[in-house]
């Protein structure tokens, strides 16, 4: 049985190896890896909204705290992406619709 799995193995890896370059195995793989993707910011996302309704359910005896909680939590995730956007790629920063109205009239811009 263990001879049998290496044959496999070796054999699609030759497979893939050999067909890596077609445009079909590479739609494939990038279908399957954006769905992982996908996935896992919508799993991370529910963990969030939970552990937020944990805080403000836990705070119960204080409506101020509760609200602390309510709008501290989701401002701390937006400066931490706007954070994070700003240090890994600066030029994402802003809505780009107005630079696109432009790009689409003929001005070229500068970089």
């Amino acid at each position: 049985a263990q001879d049998f799995i290496s044959v496999c193995t070796v054999r699609c890896q030759k497979f893939l190896i050999s067909r890596v370059g077609e445009d079909w195995i590479f739609l494939i793989l990038l279908g399957l890896v954006m769905a992982l993707v996908s996935w896992v910011v919508d799993f991370c996302i529910a963990i969030c909204l939970q552990a937020q309704k944990w805080m403000y359910g836990g705070l119960d005896s204080n409506v101020f705290l509760q609200y602390l909680a309510w709008v501290t939590y989701p401002v701390v995730l937006i400066t931490f992406s706007a954070g994070f956007t700003q240090i890994l790629a600066p030029q994402a920063v802003g809505s780009g619709i107005p630079e696109m109205k432009t790009t689409l009239r003929g001005v070229v811009l500068k970089e």
